[in-house]
């Protein structure tokens, strides 16, 4: 068996990218969700706790819900900012509510 020592050394600096690209992504809707179950909460519960349609809490799961995402972030005991980190600015402003301008230049 030949094995290619260049691929093998590879791996772990692949899986540090994959690593850092999630962490700026932030977490995956299941994960969400599943977080949500381990307290003994649904979407939909959370949603009818905080006034809204049983549907907005996994609507704030798919498109940008500052409200919403307040919610849930209160729910599992973090902020909105370490779950959807691309939703907002460093300094925690929703990226929703600046100017398109802003938005696109990251500002």
């Amino acid at each position: 068996m030949n094995t290619n020592k260049r691929s093998l050394s590879r791996k772990p600096v692949l899986d540090q990218e994959r690593k850092s690209t999630q962490e700026k992504r932030g977490w995956h809707r299941a994960d969400i969700k599943a977080a949500l179950e381990k307290i003994g909460l649904s979407l939909a519960e959370l949603s009818r706790q905080t006034g809204y349609h049983p549907t907005a809490a996994g609507r704030a799961l798919r498109t940008s819900w500052p409200e919403m995402e307040r919610a849930i972030a209160e729910a599992l005991g973090t902020s909105p900012q370490a779950i959807w980190p691309t939703r907002y600015t460093p300094e925690g402003v929703p990226l929703k509510y600046l100017p398109r301008h802003r938005r696109e230049r990251g500002v």
